[in-house]
């Protein structure tokens, strides 16, 4: 996952969406514990914030899902072929040959 990719995205917006909420969380807290107040520039700028982050995480989220698919077949297969290489040097070809055809049979 790099971070130009929409799955790394997502969980920096996922991140920033609850820092966001524990923030305003902690504000309201504040607020009738100890009577601190906030502006409303200061709570709406981050209100506005998470809507940004809402609004960008539903737009990119087909294109994130795709992501981790494509990246969990690419790990799959790594480990397919790490398998079978393993499999051929402990001089198990023919447990490679029964997947293969078992595997042929159920396409």
């Amino acid at each position: 996952m790099t971070e130009e990719s929409p799955e790394f995205r997502v969980q920096t917006i996922k991140t920033r969406r609850l820092e966001i909420a524990a923030t305003l969380a902690n504000w309201k807290r504040d607020f009738f514990a100890n009577n601190i107040t906030r502006t409303k520039a200061e709570r709406a700028t981050l209100e506005a914030e998470d809507a940004n982050l809402a609004l960008e995480i539903r737009q990119i989220g087909d294109a994130a899902a795709k992501a981790k698919i494509e990246r969990r077949q690419r790990e799959d297969k790594s480990l397919l072929n790490q398998l079978l290489a393993l499999l051929e040097e402990r001089g198990m070809q023919d447990i490679v040959n029964e997947a293969q055809k078992r595997a042929t049979v159920g396409a």
